[in-house]
């Protein structure tokens, strides 16, 4: 195995043995789930400001209290997400290289010593922690559409607008370190 501007380059049929590796487990599974609902919980979290600065400009002190109280319910929530995130994501890349690992050392001859070395970081690296990220990026962006077609449809009909004119614009005037 060779490695190549962090690319991993397998020997022959170490391929099926990384898609043996690559295969799911429930840690995996886990670790998705609560890097959607972390998501999720942002989103709720800014939610809850709703109540709160209907209740300031109502000046209904009870109000705020209670507001308070469901803002500190929901954030408590949401950091109990990203810690199982943070658990689940960390428990996956350890399975996936304590496989990865037993696999090199089961059969040393389809591998170099070098995988045993560098390549367990470049599956984290390159693989798994970009996979949660993009997870976490997609979801976000699913869950603000949501939240802007909750609040009003028209917003999201907004947003698209003003984002294909900046794209135009910034097609057409070029960037501006140039100028």
């Amino acid at each position: 195995c060779r490695k190549n501007r962090g690319r991993i380059f397998w020997k022959v049929k170490a391929q099926d043995d990384l898609e043996v590796v690559m295969k799911k487990t429930g840690k995996f599974y886990a670790a998705v789930l609560f890097t959607i609902l972390a998501a999720a919980g942002q989103i709720a979290y800014n939610f809850t400001l709703i109540p709160l600065f209907e209740a300031l400009l109502a000046g209904n002190l009870s109000g705020v209290f209670r507001a308070f109280l469901l803002m500190a319910a929901v954030l408590v929530l949401m950091v109990a997400m990203l810690c199982l995130q943070e658990y689940f994501q960390g428990m996956a890349v350890a399975d996936t290289q304590r496989v990865m690992r037993s696999n090199i050392i089961a059969n040393p001859q389809k591998y170099e010593i070098s995988n045993l070395i560098n390549d367990m970081d470049l599956l984290e690296k390159n693989y798994l922690l970009p996979y949660f990220s993009r997870v976490q990026i997609i979801s976000n962006f699913v869950f603000c559409l949501a939240s802007l077609l909750y609040l009003h449809w028209l917003l999201i009909v907004l947003g698209g607008v003003s984002f294909v004119i900046m794209m135009f614009l910034s097609q057409r005037l070029g960037p501006f370190s140039k100028k």
